[in-house]
């Protein structure tokens, strides 16, 4: 580990690199701040983390790590000082100081520090990912919920028939599993993951995220057409990801219905051989989006709906850019609103009539991305 010390007094610095070396760490010396940040910005720097004195000339250890910070820079920092102060405390919190020694401090204190510091750090990513994560989790548990509400409201008015029970609760099990499942994700957060791509026919995966709102839209009185191509193809992608991105919007097209006088809902699956790409098409009769909002649709917690978290198509957004695609939306108001999908086809993905596989190179970038935009209609995404 390779610390560097930054302390205009001289004493102190050699006292400090001897106690690190017999600790087993690798320490450099600083006197002035300004050799630090040179030392700092040079290219294949190996500093882990620095140590620095409040109180120096020409520049303070405050000026230093606004230095540091101000260029970008995460490099772990310590500060010591003598004069114990809430406001410098504070000040130095603002701008992401790692930690702090009130002088005298010992050998032990520092390296205690230290290892905190490090420590802390190490656990940065998974903090991070798990607060980006919650709220698509908390929205994942949201659908299924919403399909057992549905479900269950039907059960209750067809309490003497049978077998119209007996599918309810299919439903309900079915959606049971799903959050089961959520949870399941929710516990391995902290653990490395990526989900698996499979060979996977869209269609299939279309009709699975129709059937779990099937009871909801029947109880909201909407309608369902299909547009699906005579030939079935499957495709490499991540089947969970995309029954995801689909279920958002099949949701978000239901609830943009709710004070329609007409509920129609269409879902279409569609091949652009030549771009490259597959596509899932999701239109609704709703009330439609007014044009200054369009740009911000996909932004989290964005809404107009009351009630409503603003979260579905920030969540469809990051998941079709996960999967290398682009989703855009156009809308009319008083004439409802069409969401686009376009996934990239990967080498193989789908047979020709006479058998002979495609060859399409995996993802999609320059004129090929453009291609997607081109073939999806140009229509406005953020």
């Amino acid at each position: 580990m390779n610390i560097l010390i930054v302390d205009d007094e001289i004493v102190q610095l050699e006292s400090l690199r001897r106690g690190l070396r017999k600790r087993g760490m690798a320490v450099r010396e600083a006197l002035r701040a300004r050799i630090a940040l040179e030392w700092i910005a040079a290219p294949g720097c190996d500093i882990d983390l620095m140590v620095t004195d409040f109180a120096m000339p020409e520049m303070n250890g405050m000026e230093l790590l606004k230095e540091i910070r101000g260029a970008g820079n995460r490099l772990p920092v310590i500060m010591m000082t003598a004069y114990g102060e809430k406001r410098l405390v504070l000040e130095a919190l603002r701008h992401q100081c790692d930690g702090f020694l009130d002088k005298p401090f010992s050998l032990e204190q520092l390296t205690a520090e230290i290892d905190r510091v490090l420590a802390h750090r190490s656990l940065e990513p998974r903090t991070k990912r798990f607060t980006r994560m919650v709220p698509r989790f908390v929205h994942q548990i949201n659908n299924p919920l919403a399909s057992i509400m549905g479900s269950a409201e039907l059960g209750l008015r067809e309490l003497s028939d049978a077998k119209a029970i007996g599918d309810r609760m299919a439903c309900i099990l079915g959606a049971t599993e799903t959050i089961r499942q959520v949870c399941r994700d929710i516990i391995k957060l902290g653990q490395t993951y990526e989900e698996g791509t499979a060979r996977t026919d869209v269609v299939d995966v279309a009709e699975a995220s129709l059937g779990v709102f099937a009871d909801l839209m029947t109880r909201k009185g909407v309608s369902l057409e299909r547009e699906y191509p005579l030939r079935r193809w499957k495709v490499t992608c991540r089947a969970k990801s995309l029954q995801e991105i689909l279920g958002n919007l099949i949701l978000n097209a239901v609830e943009a219905m709710e004070l329609s006088d007409i509920k129609r809902l269409k879902l279409a699956v569609e091949w652009r051989e030549a771009a490259g790409v597959f596509c899932v098409v999701v239109e609704d009769s709703g009330a439609g989006i007014a044009p200054d909002h369009i740009p911000r649709v996909f932004s989290p917690y964005f809404t107009t709906k009351p009630g409503g978290n603003g979260l579905g198509l920030a969540i469809v957004r990051d998941l079709v850019e996960e999967m290398g695609g682009r989703v855009t939306v156009s809308s009319e108001l008083g004439k409802g609103a069409v969401f686009r999908v376009a996934i990239p086809l990967e080498a193989g993905d789908g047979n020709r009539p006479d058998g002979a596989s495609r060859s399409v190179p995996a993802g999609v970038c320059g004129p090929a991305q453009q291609a997607i935009m081109e073939e999806m209609g140009g229509g406005k995404g953020e």
